[in-house]
């Protein structure tokens, strides 16, 4: 499981960084019950910049986006640049790295600001996620790789 997430990560992490790193797993390895545990219930994730008009996602729907955009990816795979903590929140500079079902590349660099809970049991889980990405590539990406999931014959909800 390790291998699909390298680059800058803690020995030691604090429970707000262990739980952005169970986070990060879940997506990663397409494990949705995990990721519904990370979140709370009233979590909120947001795509940025707003220019490309995706939606304010609560939990049932982010984990629905996920579960119908990951599969198009064999490989997925995240590399930490840098983490900062602070209260409450951590932020994440980080890239990904996939090949799709088609076997195109897609690679994509993100600053993640993810403010957190702290649970009864000492635990934190993530109560929102703003998620900016590279605008150009995802526009451009995403609209060939629709074409390419098409002409494959594969359904695409995206």
């Amino acid at each position: 499981m390790a291998s699909r997430i390298t680059g800058a990560l803690p020995s030691n992490p604090s429970a707000q960084v262990q739980a952005v790193i169970d986070w990060m797993f879940a997506m990663c390895e397409g494990d949705w019950d995990k990721l519904e545990s990370v979140l709370t219930e009233d979590f909120e994730a947001t795509i940025l910049p707003k220019s490309l008009n995706f939606p304010v996602r609560n939990k049932a729907a982010w984990i629905q986006y996920n579960k119908d955009a990951f599969p198009i990816f064999t490989d997925f795979k995240f590399h930490i640049v840098e983490i900062v903590e602070g209260v409450n929140a951590v932020a994440v500079h980080g890239c990904s790295n996939a090949t799709t079902s088609t076997g195109h590349p897609y690679r994509n660099e993100y600053s993640l600001f993810l403010h957190l809970t702290r649970q009864s049991d000492g635990r934190y889980r993530l109560k929102q996620e703003k998620e900016f990405i590279d605008s150009q590539y995802i526009v451009e990406f995403f609209s060939a790789e629709k074409k390419r999931q098409e002409a494959a014959g594969n359904t695409v909800y995206w």
